[in-house]
């Protein structure tokens, strides 16, 4: 017999397969116990040798950045020293006089033994003063100074810590010839004029750094630069390589090298971002527990050769009875049916899997798998030959007759779930959900699934085919009503068109969501069809933008009723014309973020309504409720800017503003707004920073931003000759403000304008 079909039919004995089953069992327990005892064995040996190598590194560390703390001291405090600044800051003329100042300032200063020499470099006349050399020279075109690659560095840098080798005019002795230099810059505003160079020597720095010969230390800057030891041993620097690489950005880890397993440790310093890594070997200490895991895992393995011979002797002699009756009636056997137990375990286990297959769906909820299918469309998120799989299945009492989506929305939601807990809530949405069913069962196949707290999505296909098909906007109405009456609900509902089927159902339901939109006009209660939407144009730039200047000069004046008139105004203008419902919500969400930004920038307390404001919440509302919020938030915003305006500050920063309108095209600055109003130019920014929350810089800009928008959209000018209309002196400083401003240029600026005018 094959050896195949001998242990096939070994295991189809329940006993034999038992007893195999238990002898790898215990087999695999006893390997699982061995590798987990080991692993776990090697997890202790590196904790416990990683504790006392990081405790030497973070000891080494803290050592080297209290030194680089210290030597950061001094260096800012030389660099905001008024010799050293005198010294960048110096004429040509006057540099000898002002080095000479300085020099005398190193003599007198003690600085640590550490420290070779400072340097104080004027970045602009290329010149520096040295405290070791002692003197004041040029380092143009001077091949010997090794610190000049890394000085352009310092013009994003606010410290920098540079290993280098001495050059030749910095050298005074073979032992000082590596360097560590540490870099701050001197800035006049915000340009870099020069710097401070502290040059530390090398080995008296690394003296205190402990190291042990079975653990060497290595030290890397953050590009990868080796900053300690001075030198590597051959070969090192390509294992080091390996060992920073495994580690990354791990505190210790295990690496081979050359065949031979190390702990790796390391450490970052917060000061100068260097990291530091040691690491041991770990083949002595892991030998005998290696060796204990291979006796193991081989005893395993044996145990489970022998079980494998002894059932495979214990089958062949007990069943060979049964090999001689199954000899006899095998030319009865019917061809396909199993013959023998192991087959029939195989025929159940089909049969099994089959009625599995077709009772997926019954064994799971039904409304879940539609609810999750509709979203999967509406979405995208599946192939259209999965849609008509899925479809055909979770709709089988369906037909191929369009379907229309429609989108039930709880008007005033706010208000609503004011006056219920949360669980009244779900008890009055699971109402609703069933009373739409029960309006709309005797004509319509319909599902719902919820799209938010507010908004529900309906899916209507009627019963009787396309030929029948029903209106359905009465049920709708009867529904509305239904909700008023009994459950205390005030909808909406939007109704898409028709979709031929349901790989277009986006399409409906896009056009249910665009018809609820009609909710702004027609107001709430109401059932909107897309037939009802007309396609209406919407606000012009120029309109929106005429709009904002009229509220946002009333608001930032504090005129309360002003902004009151304009808003009723407006409201009356948009029923009226009824631009598209999209463009005036989108003009009103434009503007409370207006109100947002003019709170901020007053300081003003923000007004409740702002709390828990979306965009989403004022798509819900009708124009009456959209026309109660902007005056409410308007009129708030208004009076707290009125009751700020009564103060002395307030009278001043409007004094400043009426004389920067008035100077506009000049070349005015601050000096001349404080000479004009009797104070001095650090009360005059502090003051103005604090009512307006910029600077008069940024606010001078803004204006003068501002009325070139104004001359561009309104005249026919050149760039160039707006440009000292609105204080710039030449057209290139201009478009460079203007691009920074309004993120394009003044011609793109007036094309873009005129295009939406028009």
């Amino acid at each position: 017999m094959p050896l195949g079909l001998l242990a096939k039919r070994m295991l189809t004995n329940k006993s034999i397969k038992l007893s195999f089953l238990l002898t790898l069992a215990i087999s695999v327990l006893i390997s699982s116990v061995s590798l987990f005892m080991y692993q776990d064995y090697r997890s202790r040996i590196d904790k416990e040798l990683n504790q006392p190598m990081a405790e030497l590194l973070q000891i080494n560390m803290h050592m080297t950045n209290r030194a680089f703390r210290n030597y950061d001291n001094i260096a800012v405090q030389l660099s905001f020293h008024p010799l050293a600044v005198a010294y960048v800051e110096a004429s040509l003329r006057d540099k000898k006089e002002a080095g000479a100042r300085l020099l005398s300032h190193f003599k007198s200063s003690a600085y640590e033994e550490e420290i070779t020499s400072v340097y104080v470099v004027d970045l602009v006349h290329r010149r520096y003063a040295s405290s070791a050399p002692e003197g004041e020279q040029d380092f143009s075109g001077k091949a010997g100074h090794t610190w000049i690659p890394w000085a352009t560095a310092m013009d994003t840098e606010p410290l920098l810590i540079k290993r280098r080798t001495a050059g030749d005019d910095e050298v005074q002795s073979p032992a000082q010839s590596e360097l560590i230099s540490l870099y701050r810059p001197i800035r006049s505003g915000d340009k870099l004029i020069g710097l401070v160079i502290l040059n530390i020597d090398y080995d008296r720095l690394f003296t205190s750094i402990h190291t042990q010969l079975n653990a060497p230390l290595y030290i890397y800057n953050l590009e990868g630069e080796q900053i300690y030891p001075k030198r590597s041993l051959p070969g090192a620097e390509e294992h080091m390589r390996q060992v920073v690489e495994e580690l990354n950005i791990q505190p210790f880890t295990e690496v081979e090298l050359d065949k031979q397993l190390y702990l790796a440790n390391q450490t970052f310093s917060d000061m100068t971002g260097w990291r530091w890594v040691s690491f041991i070997s770990l083949e002595d200490l892991l030998k005998h527990a290696k060796l204990v895991r291979n006796i193991i895992i081989s005893l395993s393995l044996l145990s489970i050769l022998i079980g494998c011979a002894a059932l495979w002797y214990y089958r062949r002699t007990a069943f060979r009875p049964l090999n001689r009756i199954r000899g006899l009636l095998g030319q009865k056997e019917k061809s396909g049916e199993p013959d023998d137990l192991h087959q029939v375990e195989q025929y159940l286990q089909s049969l099994l899997k089959d009625y599995d297959a077709t009772s997926a769906i019954s064994r799971q909820s039904l409304p879940e798998l539609r609810s999750k299918f509709v979203e999967d469309v509406l979405f995208r998120r599946i192939g259209a030959s999965e849609i008509q799989y899925k479809w055909r299945s979770y709709f089988q009492d369906w037909s191929e007759a369009p379907i229309t989506a429609a989108v039930v929305s709880i008007n005033r939601y706010k208000a609503w779930s004011a006056e219920f807990t949360e669980e009244d809530q779900l008890l009055l949405k699971y109402a609703l959900s069933n009373l739409v069913h029960e309006v709309l069962n005797p004509q319509w196949h319909s599902i719902h699934t919820s799209l938010d707290k507010e908004n529900m999505l309906v899916i209507l296909q009627p019963r009787g085919g396309p030929p029948a098909y029903p209106d359905p906007c009465p049920l709708f109405d009867r529904m509305i009503e239904m909700s008023r009456h009994y459950l205390r609900l005030q909808l909406s509902i939007g109704l898409g068109p028709q979709a031929a089927s349901i790989a277009e159902l986006h399409h409906s339901f896009a056009g249910a969501k665009s018809s609820l939109t009609r909710r702004l006009y027609e107001g709430y209660g109401t059932t909107l069809s897309i037939q009802a939407h007309d396609h209406l144009p919407g606000f012009t730039r120029q309109e929106a933008e005429k709009w904002e200047r009229e509220w946002l000069g009333s608001v930032e004046s504090g005129d309360a009723e002003a902004v009151t008139r304009s808003i009723r105004e407006w409201s009356q203008s948009v029923r009226h014309l009824c631009p598209s419902p999209e463009s005036v919500y989108a003009f009103a969400d434009r503007w409370v973020g207006k109100l947002v930004e003019v709170t901020e920038l007053h300081g003003l307390a923000r007004v409740h309504d702002l709390e828990d404001y979306t965009a989403h919440q004022l798509n819900m509302m009708d124009l009456e409720d959209t026309t109660a919020l902007l005056l409410n938030l308007s009129q708030a915003t208004a009076e707290g800017i009125r009751s700020r305006m009564n103060r002395k500050e307030h009278s001043t920063v409007q004094q400043i503003i009426q004389l920067m309108e008035e100077e506009l095209s000049g070349n005015i600055g601050l000096q001349q707004i404080a000479d004009s109003i009797r104070m001095s130019t650090s009360s005059v920014s502090s003051l103005f920073k604090q009512q307006t929350g910029c600077s008069v810089y940024e606010y001078l800009t803004r204006l003068r931003i501002d009325r070139a928008c104004r001359l561009l959209m309104e005249t026919d000018r050149k760039v160039g000759d707006i440009a000292p209309l609105v204080g710039y002196q030449n057209e290139t400083s201009f478009i460079r403000s203007f691009r920074k401003v309004k993120g394009m240029t003044p011609g793109k600026y007036r094309e873009v304008s005129r295009t939406n005018g028009a």
